[in-house]
């Protein structure tokens, strides 16, 4: 018990452990060493760190690194070998017996199920292609989505039922593949967006062979979106093989064909007639009004030609009515750009700045504004419209060096309206980039402004005819027109360096420019006879016959000593002078300048 064991003696305690003996050392003066040698310095010698790295001392790999591995081996898409598929396979005018469509799909939906409601197979896909060739392709595609078993050409079925009413392929099916095949696959493949819709002559004769074997009505309604394939793609020839092809047999026009129709004959050159029908077409149907009032719109901007007040409020509406929708961005740029060509550039701007609230991520806004500042016309908008305009959209225009010619068209404008301040705002970003373009029309702006010492500073380093005519400019500006003639005529222009000898008081120069012009020869003679005095001529025997560049250069009489003949000579000579005086004065028009210069 506890007293017990307390009065009981302790019990001797265990011997201690000797203490352990430290570790034997190697006896040696050799200097530590490392499994990387060190210089003196600290830094591993080259040697030894190669031989260190020639194998992997450790490799980890961490949960992450092997679950991206695996993933990354999943999201691989595996390399398909497409083959084209034979035309037998999409015969499509063989699938149907003569006999109304309603008739042939009641029949074949009676006999479709067998024992325990199996669906037969054959019957399953001669259902499926029933409806594909009367243009159901939904219906098809239900059918197949409600029967999930296998047959032969499933797949295919399924890209021919979403490719008749021109709806996107999914994306692992047989015709999905972007690849250039002949015949009846390459036509189908068209058809669906997936491939080429033109892909070289040959094998587009074979498409063409293809599509005009279809029927009638399956052409009409296939065909419009193969001819707006080839119109995307620039082929207007081959649009209007298609085109002629699938109206051929008198087929009756639908609104799909009446839209590619007015596509193709602006293609051709006549938007007119494209706009006439697609306008009419629009105030017949009302289904197909509105995309009929996008192409119309379309072809109408392109060709430069205005819409009708009427069009603009109806694409102004369908705008409002499909905002948050996406294809409101698409109305909203094309209605910008119909006011434009209006001549409305402020309603313009002003729905694109709209519109750039409203969709802020889209750059093709920011794009059309560039466009169409850069392309507007002054005496179209009007010049005070078009001034405020652009002045209160400079922060449109990008800084961004693709914007440097909306940036010169820009500025060239705004310097012939007068207002060199607002051009030299626009075209300094692009100055700055050492554009030659740029730095003329800055230079000009500062000539416009009366700073020559500014533009000649510009303009220095620059060579070429326009660079010498604004130096000469400059230099004119300051009074110094001999220094602007030899500049002009240095840089080859000797026509434009004459027109500075009569400011530069160079008269025989002037004289010779003149030749062609009687009046100014005339006037440039006398300067040359007042500088520059020849011996006297004699005075011609009848004053009275002389032609004006003759009598303004005969010499006056002397009237020291009157006598009549002095006089008569002196209103003669007088006369002939007047003549020629009056004549310059009846060519001056109502501004004051003279009329040959």
């Amino acid at each position: 018990d506890a007293a017990a064991g307390a009065e009981s003696e302790p019990a001797e305690a265990p011997p201690a452990l000797p203490d352990p003996a430290p570790p034997a050392r190697p006896e040696s003066d050799a200097a530590p060493t490392l499994p990387v040698g060190l210089t003196a310095r600290g830094v591993p010698e080259a040697a030894d760190l190669a031989a260190l790295l020639e194998h992997e001392q450790i490799q980890a790999t961490t949960v992450f690194d092997r679950e991206r591995a695996k993933a990354l081996a999943e999201m691989a898409e595996p390399e398909v070998a497409v083959e084209c598929l034979p035309d037998d396979a999409m015969d499509i005018a063989r699938w149907s017996d003569g006999r109304p469509p309603f008739e042939q799909i009641v029949d074949l939906s009676s006999h479709l199920l067998g024992e325990f409601d199996a669906p037969d197979p054959a019957t399953l896909a001669r259902l499926i292609r029933i409806d594909i060739r009367f243009g159901l392709g939904t219906e098809a595609e239900a059918t197949l989505a409600s029967f999930p078993q296998d047959f032969e050409n499933r797949a295919l079925l399924l890209d021919l039922a979403r490719a008749v009413e021109g709806r996107p392929l999914l994306p692992d099916g047989p015709l999905s593949a972007a690849v250039s095949c002949p015949g009846a696959h390459g036509l189908w493949s068209a058809i669906a967006g997936s491939g080429p819709a033109l892909p070289d002559a040959e094998h587009f004769e074979t498409i063409h062979a293809a599509f005009a074997e279809l029927p009638p009505d399956l052409r009409a309604l296939v065909g419009p979106a193969l001819v707006a394939r080839l119109l995307d793609a620039g082929r207007t020839e081959a649009a209007r093989l298609i085109q002629d092809t699938t109206t051929r047999p008198e087929t009756a026009q639908t609104s799909a064909l009446t839209i590619v129709g007015a596509r193709l004959a602006a293609a051709e050159g006549d938007p007119q007639a494209g706009i006439h029908a697609l306008s009419a077409l629009i105030e017949a149907d009302a289904a197909a009004a509105p995309e009929a009032l996008v192409h119309l719109a379309r072809l109408a901007a392109d060709a430069g030609l205005p819409l009708p007040d009427r069009h603009v409020t109806d694409l102004r509406a369908a705008a409002l009515q499909a905002r948050g929708a996406a294809r409101a961005a698409d109305l909203r740029l094309l209605l910008a750009e119909s006011l434009a060509v209006r001549g409305e550039l402020p309603d313009a701007i002003a729905e694109i700045r709209s519109a750039l609230i409203d969709l802020p991520r889209d750059p093709r806004f920011a794009e059309l504004a560039v466009t169409l500042l850069a392309a507007a016309d002054p005496v179209h908008v009007g010049r005070a419209a078009y001034a405020e305009t652009v002045l209160a959209s400079t922060t449109l225009v990008s800084a961004d060096p693709a914007s440097d010619p909306a940036r010169r068209a820009i500025a060239r404008r705004l310097l012939d309206l007068g207002l060199p301040q607002g051009a030299r705002e626009m075209i300094e970003p692009a100055a700055a980039r050492e554009g030659e373009a740029a730095r003329l029309l800055l230079a000009e702006s500062w000539l416009r402004s009366r700073e020559s010492a500014r533009a000649r500073d510009i303009l220095a380093g620059i060579e070429g005819p326009e660079a010498a005519r604004l130096t000469a400019e400059a230099l004119a500006l300051d009074g110094d027109f001999a220094e602007a003639g030899a500049v002009l005529r240095e840089a080859g222009l000797p026509e434009a360096a004459d027109d500075y000898a009569w400011s530069s008081g160079d008269w025989p120069r002037a004289r010779d420019e003149a030749a062609p012009d009687p009046e100014r020869h005339a006037m440039a003679e006398f300067m040359v006879a007042q500088t520059e005095p020849e011996e006297a001529r004699p005075a011609s025997p009848d004053p009275s016959t002389l032609d004006a560049e003759e009598a303004f250069v005969e010499p006056l009489p002397g009237l020291e000593r009157p006598s009549l003949d002095a006089a008569r000579r002196l209103l003669a000579t007088g006369r002939q002078v007047e003549d020629f005086v009056q004549a310059l004065l009846a060519e001056t028009p109502p501004g004051g300048a003279p009329a040959a210069n």
